[in-house]
């Protein structure tokens, strides 16, 4: 059995995204950030990286970013950024995400992939 490709998560907010309602557009963000935090964490996991508890994947993944090279430091500043907007989009009710809002995520989300897919 493979493994999931958590990449084509962003195939699923770029669809999402097409249909611009709020409910799609905060979904493409959620999708957008599960997918490239979830390739990230597998291909850490894959080089023997396990987090302290399950709860706290998400910000030691971005720790070990940042306490790695340049580039994987930018990689994981920008998951972080990518983070904060899922967070709004799956938490904030108040928050009002715009077309160009869930655009910007994905290009995000895209230019980590591009990174990740060097890097790791």
């Amino acid at each position: 059995m493979r493994p999931f490709d958590w990449f084509l998560y962003l195939d699923v907010a770029k669809a999402l995204a097409q249909t611009p309602s709020e409910a799609r557009l905060r979904s493409a963000v959620s999708r957008a950030y599960y997918g490239v935090f979830g390739a990230i964490r597998a291909r850490l996991t894959t080089a023997g990286f396990r987090p302290s508890r399950q709860g706290r994947a998400h910000s030691e993944v971005i720790t070990w970013l940042r306490q790695s090279g340049q580039e994987e430091r930018q990689v994981g500043n920008e998951l972080d950024r990518l983070r904060l907007e899922r967070n709004e989009a799956d938490y904030n009710a108040l928050t009002d995400f715009t077309l160009s809002r869930a655009k910007s995520a994905l290009r995000k989300a895209d230019w980590i992939e591009t990174r990740v897919k060097a890097l790791l």
